[in-house]
């Protein structure tokens, strides 16, 4: 059901590989547009006509709502920055690029964490308390990285280079082919 939220971002990588034209980046520049659409649409979907608040199950057609407000709400915030950057950015920041690189570490490990924030802070479950809130977030943010940032360094990326023939295994004795460029990889 989520599937449209990462197609957001797929189809926005594909593209800015292939180029946009000049009237498109002209409409995507006007950043601060983009930021009011998202917030309007954000504040849409919070609205109490719009589907259930908290962890109530939605009806179908509520839940399909949701779904296309938060593909809506993804592309107004994804699709401007991933295909009119401005030059040097915080998002190049090697931070960035790091989380960047862990973002799909992030997206496993961060409903596990935020499972043991909550005993491991002894915050009741979904309070609704403003300071229990910030508290469960700093845990779950804090956490997320570091187990995440372990998880790709010692399971994701081992993984994919040996998968790739840059493993110790496969990848030993093989030379590079000409003009082909060394993988870049973030260090971590």
């Amino acid at each position: 059901a989520y599937a449209s939220w990462f197609a957001v971002g797929m189809l926005a990588a594909e593209v800015e590989e292939r180029g946009i034209g000049k009237r498109t980046a002209r409409i995507l520049r006007v950043r601060w547009a983009w930021v009011v659409l998202a917030g309007l649409v954000l504040w849409v979907a919070s609205r109490d006509w719009f589907g259930p608040a908290g962890l109530v199950h939605p009806e179908p057609a509520e839940f399909a709502r949701r779904i296309i407000a938060g593909a809506v709400f993804a592309a107004c915030v994804v699709v401007p920055v991933a295909l009119v950057p401005r030059g040097t950015s915080w998002l190049t920041s090697p931070l960035m690029q790091a989380l960047g690189a862990w973002s799909y570490s992030i997206f496993l490990w961060h409903v596990a964490v935020l499972a043991v924030a909550f005993p491991l802070t002894g915050v009741a479950l979904f309070s609704g308390k403003p300071l229990d809130f910030w508290v469960i977030l700093a845990v779950t943010v804090v956490g997320t990285v570091v187990v995440s940032a372990a998880s790709y360094t010692l399971i994701e990326r081992p993984g994919r280079d040996l998968l790739m023939g840059r493993g110790r295994v496969r990848g030993r004795g093989r030379r590079r082919r000409k003009g082909r460029p060394a993988p870049r990889h973030i260090s971590t």
